[in-house]
Formats: C-alpha cells, structure tokens, sequence
C-alpha cells in the first residue's frame, strides 16, 4: 500500500531545506535567452572632429528672457564652453553642451561686431549679444551670460574670444565673383552696376540704417542694464 505524502511539495521542501540558499539557486539560475535584436556600434560624430579647440572649460550659461511677463535671466544649463577654430574656413564658434544629455546650449559664430561685457561685482563672467545663435535650430539673437569658476579662467575665455573676433580671415574667405574687379562690371541682367544707388534706394538704405542703430542701442542698453543681474545668480 502506498502512503500518499500529506503535502505534495513536501520533497522539494525537505531538498531545499538540505541545501544553503546560495547554492540552491545558483543551480537552478541557468537560463540564458539570447536577446532578438543585436545592437551594433555607431560611431557618433559632433562635427566637432575637424575643428581646433582654442578654449576649453566648464561653466555656467544664463540666457535672458525678454519675452517673459517679468524680464529676468534663466540658467540655460552647466558644462563645457569651448571656442572652436575651423582651420578650413577659419571661422571661429562658441557651443556649450550640457552635462550628462549632451544637450547644445549655446551655439554661434564669433563675430567682430560682438563684445564681451564683464559682469558688475564679478571677475568671473561675461555678457554679450549673439545675434545668430542656432541652439534650437533656427537663428536667434540672443543675450548670453556665463560664468566661470574663477577669473582666470574668465581671461583666458576672452583672450580667445577677442582673437577670434578681431581675426580677419574667417570674413575674407569670399568667393571671387564678389572681387573687386567683377563687383564694378554692369549685370548681364540688369545693365547696372552692382552696388549703384538710386534715390528710392538711398532713402530705403538710409531708413534700413536708421533701423538698424535703434535695433543695436537697444540691444545694447539691455546688455547694459542686465549685465548687473547675472552676478548675483
């Protein structure tokens, strides 16, 4: 007569009870599965590859928001600001990612109109008008602040930036139908020469002008007034 177990799992409880915990389940984790899909290294490139590194450290970027109810500067993020060379085109940039996302930041060409403005009551930080920064991918003028962790750095980071903005060969690189000798033959269209002037012109040229000092007295009285603010953040 067989005598029926009150507890059918009583077996593996009396062999589970005889071994250690470890060992028990280091024998019954065995399974592997092999995952469907296989991940292949790719190479990410950041366009960064071809250019020289004339600066490079960490800080911290503010961008000013004068769209806002209440104007005020906003951190746009911490990380590593570097002022990059292109030795092709010679043309010099400022980018700035973010930590951990990599996220761009700050992104545009140094230009000779652009000036560094030191921060009030600090050594460490600038401010300056960039009127073509492409972060969010499309060009806006906007005003940046940054700040540095001391004011070395600080000087280093307008050493390089003054000798990109005062640099002339990322603006000579023209093509050559814009020469001196091409720009006083007429048009082939036209019949006129380019860069001739006309009474309808001169006024739209004299108001374009207007417009565009009133535009850059009051960028520059912004950068002015806030420059005081991006200390104290």
């Amino acid at each position: 007569m067989v005598k029926l177990l009150k507890y059918p799992h009583q077996p593996f409880l009396c062999y589970a009870m005889s071994h250690s915990g470890d060992e028990f389940w280091e024998e019954n984790a065995s399974a592997h599965f092999e995952p469907i899909v296989s991940r292949h290294l790719v190479d990410v490139k950041t366009l960064e590859e071809d250019e020289m590194y004339l600066f490079k450290a960490r800080a911290k970027l503010f961008r000013f928001d004068a769209k806002s109810d209440e104007p005020e500067w906003k951190e746009r993020g911490t990380g590593e600001l570097k002022v990059l060379s292109n030795p092709d085109t010679h043309c010099c940039r400022v980018i700035m990612r973010r930590d951990k996302t990599l996220k761009i930041c700050a992104n545009h060409c140094i230009l000779p109109c652009m000036e560094l403005r030191a921060t009030a009551g600090s050594t460490r930080g600038f401010v300056w008008m960039a009127p073509s920064d492409f972060t969010d991918n499309e060009i806006k003028a906007e005003i940046l602040g940054v700040r540095f962790a001391n004011a070395e750095i600080a000087q280093e980071f307008k050493k390089a930036f003054d000798k990109c903005k005062l640099s002339p060969h990322g603006f000579s690189n023209l093509p050559a139908k814009f020469s001196e000798k091409s720009a006083l033959e007429p048009s082939k269209e036209t019949g006129k020469v380019p860069g001739s002037t006309t009474p309808e012109s001169t006024s739209k040229a004299a108001a374009n002008q207007l417009t565009d000092r009133l535009a850059k007295l009051e960028i520059q009285s912004q950068v002015e007034k806030q420059s005081v603010d991006v200390a104290a953040h």
